[in-house]
């Protein structure tokens, strides 16, 4: 299932702490998604991780995609 890897990529990318890798695991995400026409009802993880990591200069996802 996509979701699940992407939220698995999520979790590692955090962990990790690696904004740049970060914000690239958000983007492939955000493309999947719009090649796929549906964002998942927790889309908004994705966004909390870029605005806890990068505060005030965080990408919001659709400018990603």
């Amino acid at each position: 299932m996509t979701y699940a890897r992407q939220k698995a990529a999520l979790t590692r990318v955090l962990n990790s702490g690696n904004k740049a890798k970060l914000v690239a695991v958000c983007r492939k995400a955000v493309r999947e998604w719009n090649e796929n026409a549906w964002w998942p009802d927790g889309w908004s993880d994705w966004q909390r991780a870029l605005d806890d990591a990068l505060g005030v200069h965080a990408p919001r996802l659709d400018e990603l995609g």
